[in-house]
């Protein structure tokens, strides 16, 4: 192995070690996003933080227990070599409607990430022009506001 092919052997292992800390910060992506619509807010200095502190315990929360719920519902032989653990447990509580229950709640939960997406991609420029760092002809609003 010349030094060319173990530098490139490094960069890929080194690529493939950050890669993780990726998909930890995809996570959080958003989280931010919430403070552009504060001028629309009642108490924004109060309800920012409250809202994100139970958001976020609210998300441990429901991990933990889905978690659990799941390495109770399903035998540990087949947890172990389980490609969806989460449809074998709704399987195991709603019979063969369970995995597709668990689908329809997959999808929902994307549509409902998409739409956030993309109020927030509006709402966003008109934040940044009227805090003047974006031009001001993205604050103007129509006549519906």
């Amino acid at each position: 192995m010349g030094v060319k092919a173990s530098s490139t052997f490094q960069l890929v292992t080194s690529l493939l070690k950050i890669l993780p800390l990726f998909i930890i910060i995809w996570a959080y992506v958003g989280l931010e996003a919430v403070t552009l619509t504060s001028d629309d807010m009642i108490s924004p200095q109060k309800n920012i933080p409250k809202a994100l502190v139970v958001g976020t315990l609210t998300v441990i929360a429901d991990y933990l227990l889905i978690s659990y719920g799941v390495m109770l519902l399903v035998p540990l032989d087949s947890l172990v070599n389980s490609t969806s653990p989460i449809a074998d447990a709704a399987s195991v509580l709603f019979g063969p409607w369970g995995a597709g229950l668990i689908a329809i709640v997959g999808l929902v939960s994307i549509i409902s990430s998409i739409n956030v997406n993309v109020i927030i991609v509006g709402v966003m420029p008109q934040t940044m022009s009227q805090d003047k760092v974006f031009p001001q002809y993205l604050a103007r609003l129509n006549k519906a506001g």
